[in-house]
């Protein structure tokens, strides 16, 4: 055991070793002292002496020239027209031109629309006779016989008008043939055939209407546009 503790023993250095050692370490201290001041120096900026800047110091307002206003200017006299000279001979006047009329070109006949014809009323086979079959103290019954003077079959329409002593339309029929219509149009009673009426055949329209007075006679009785025979 004490073999050993010797041979583990760390053995420490004496005086006389370590002096000669201690400028060396002084001198590498200085040098590297003298490294990190240079080397702080030249990152440091270059500030002129005398001129250094103030910390939060504003740099000096910039100056803008003012224009100076435009002088008036003064408009250039004006040059009197010249006088004409009393030696001036006048010109004269030119010669009117003379101008030919011309023709006046006469209207084309084929462009002029021919004169209006008026066309007479279409002609009608359809014809028709007024007549009273009774007569009452009040009212009356009375016919327009409607005849068919063509060959092929027709329509018919009848239109009555009477004077104001003729009072309301009681009833209407047409004998022996299917019934027509009637409707009102103003004054005007319009009677309209239930079928055509043939060629050389007739059909007797008969009505019943109300009366003050004696009259019994239409103001206008039409068959078909033509007028009727009263």
């Amino acid at each position: 055991m004490p073999g050993l503790r010797r041979l583990f023993a760390v053995r420490k250095p004496t005086a006389s070793e370590v002096l000669p050692w201690i400028p060396t370490l002084f001198g590498v201290a200085l040098m590297i002292g003298l490294m990190v001041t240079s080397i702080v120096l030249s990152l440091r900026p270059d500030t002129p002496a005398g001129s250094a800047a103030e910390p939060g110091a504003l740099p000096p307002p910039i100056e803008f020239p003012v224009p100076a206003d435009p002088e008036p200017t003064t408009p250039p006299p004006s040059t009197p027209a010249p006088t004409p000279s009393a030696s001036v001979v006048p010109t004269r006047p030119a010669a009117p031109v003379r101008t030919t009329p011309g023709r006046e070109t006469p209207p084309d006949p084929e462009q002029e629309s021919p004169p209006v014809v008026p066309q007479p009323p279409p002609q009608t086979t359809v014809t028709g006779r007024y007549q009273v079959l009774d007569s009452f103290g009040d009212s009356f019954i009375g016919e327009v016989l409607v005849s068919n003077r063509g060959n092929s079959p027709q329509n018919w329409t009848v239109r009555l008008q009477f004077p104001s002593n003729v009072g309301n339309l009681r009833t209407f029929w047409i004998e022996g043939a299917p019934q027509g219509t009637m409707r009102r149009s103003g004054d005007a009673y319009i009677f309209t055939s239930g079928v055509p009426v043939d060629g050389g055949r007739s059909v007797p329209l008969r009505f019943h209407y109300d009366r003050v007075g004696s009259g019994d006679k239409p103001s206008s009785c039409t068959a078909n546009g033509a007028a009727c025979l009263i």
